[in-house]
């Protein structure tokens, strides 16, 4: 954690976190997100597929909670060997990015954050998680009892009991950025930019749209709309469109 001085503009080194795993673990800390309270500070882990969670406190950070971007049937153990040095092949998945879910008049505060892991090699696919946030930002089962907005946050709960999952049609590459928007103001749905830069992504999927309409009955995400569909490109006859790669993808209004 730094400080901005607002005079000089230069910034001071505060504090350091270690990774609650221990020194060894090698995560490979990729992107952070911090919720609009200011309190609680979310880190997905690029070598150890983790979502940690933290409270942040007199210029501190107090590890709460730790949470797989896998499925439970899934590690972070390697299916090949791994002799290598490189940290990327230190599993077969490799932690994307994060994003909070909009603010709006009904939900003034995210109710989910949602993440994403790649394939390490087209091999495997990649995952897409939702995490249900409580008001103050702490991760709760995706189904909790009715007084689960105030509960404690959660700590040591199965990996499948605190998230939605989506695989991915390919492994996604490089890429599984998210963009999300609300559907309306109204709503608790939300619409979901994914990006896929695998190759077979090139003729069919490099952005895609995805429906997620929040905690009700219905949780799971769903594929409404992809581009290219197929038909668009291809590169090897003349008047077709080649396309190589889908890194990031925004909404515009």
């Amino acid at each position: 954690m730094y400080r901005r001085d607002p005079t000089t503009g230069r910034l001071e080194h505060i504090f350091s976190s270690p990774s609650p795993r221990g020194p060894s673990s090698h995560d490979g800390p990729r992107h952070v997100k911090v919720h609009p309270n200011g309190k609680i500070l979310y880190c997905v882990t690029e070598h150890t597929n983790y979502l940690d969670t933290y409270e942040i406190k007199d210029g501190t950070l107090h590890h709460i909670s730790s949470h797989s971007l896998l499925p439970s049937n899934l590690t972070n153990n390697p299916s090949h060997s791994s002799s290598s040095v490189d940290p990327h092949l230190v599993s077969d998945f490799r932690g994307g990015t994060l994003m909070l879910t909009p603010s709006s008049p009904t939900f003034p505060a995210p109710i989910a954050l949602f993440t994403t892991t790649r394939g390490a090699t087209p091999a495997q696919k990649g995952w897409t998680s939702v995490f249900r946030l409580d008001r103050e930002g702490h991760v709760i089962p995706t189904s909790p009892p009715s007084d689960a907005q105030d509960q404690t946050p959660l700590q040591d709960v199965a990996d499948d009991l605190v998230a939605v999952r989506f695989e991915t049609p390919t492994s996604s590459g490089k890429a599984n950025a998210l963009n999300i928007r609300s559907k309306n103001d109204d709503s608790s749905g939300f619409w979901i930019l994914l990006t896929d830069d695998d190759r077979l992504a090139d003729r069919s999927g490099a952005v895609r749209v995805l429906e997620w309409n929040g905690w009700g009955p219905d949780q799971d995400l769903r594929i409404v709309a992809e581009w290219p569909s197929g038909s668009e490109v291809g590169g090897s006859e003349k008047g077709e469109l080649e396309f190589t790669g889908g890194s990031h993808a925004i909404w515009l209004d």
